[in-house]
């Protein structure tokens, strides 16, 4: 994995050999031309970060996002770090959190985004409705493959226990069916519960009433509080939720989702 030293101690920098073999066979490249222009926008992303010309690292690492990449855990942690050195704790803590959806048994990952919130004056974290990823420390698509998978066991298990009348096989499908009801929760989590959420990036921000600084100010926020979103459909304003008493609205410009 490509982590970067910031806070603590990574790990170090894959050799360009290896992160050229991630390109090519992990699946998310469509072309080959694709996978070297990725290769070379991440080694000059690295370069840039090196060379302490943050403004241009987190330029590089924002493009490779572009390339419907946005799961990659590892460019979210990089752009993490290089926000961090550029003195933007808000976008920061952002993507350190991003990093962990995807990553969410790293330990540099978590001991970052903890820093970071220790450093935030407003202590607040949104936190979804339900999260079970204290029980499945498992990113989306690893609750997938598991879900599919144990799914698959148990249609297998009942057709040949149907067919052979071996206990073991009955065993088979009734511990596969354990395991889809088990991993059915965070499935529905990620479908249906989950929400988007947002970091304040400005020094401090202002939540209102409703659409409009002529509205009452609720309270407010400063750099690193997590918000949950609620509205993102009018043009320059998002609703917001800090907890279910604090709730308003909140300039887009403030916020970094």
């Amino acid at each position: 994995m490509s982590l970067f030293t910031i806070i603590k101690t990574g790990k170090a920098i894959l050799a360009s050999t290896l992160f050229s073999f991630l390109i090519l066979f992990s699946g998310v490249s469509e072309s080959f031309g694709e996978a070297l222009k990725v290769q070379e926008l991440f080694l000059k992303a690295n370069k840039s970060y090196y060379e302490g010309r943050y403004t241009d690292a987190i330029k590089e690492y924002k493009a490779l996002l572009e390339f419907d990449k946005g799961s990659w855990g590892e460019v979210h942690f990089n752009l993490g770090n290089a926000y961090f050195r550029a003195g933007e704790l808000g976008s920061a803590l952002f993507h350190f959190k991003k990093s962990s959806e995807v990553l969410p048994r790293d330990g540099d990952v978590k001991y970052n985004l903890e820093y970071l919130r220790s450093k935030t004056k407003d202590k607040v974290e949104a936190k979804p409705f339900l999260d079970p990823r204290g029980l499945f420390p498992l990113n989306q698509k690893e609750v997938t493959i598991s879900l599919m998978s144990f799914w698959v066991l148990f249609w297998v298990g009942s057709l040949l226990y149907l067919l052979l009348k071996y206990e073991s096989f009955k065993w088979i499908r009734n511990l596969s069916f354990f395991f889809v009801l088990l991993f059915s929760i965070p499935f529905l989590n990620y479908a249906f519960w989950e929400r988007d959420f947002g970091v304040v990036k400005v020094s401090k921000a202002s939540v209102f009433s409703g659409i409009g600084k002529d509205n009452v100010k609720l309270f407010v926020l400063h750099e690193g509080a997590e918000v949950n979103l609620q509205d993102k459909s009018e043009k320059n304003w998002v609703k917001i939720e800090v907890d279910k008493n604090k709730k308003g609205w909140m300039r887009k410009e403030d916020l970094i989702f």
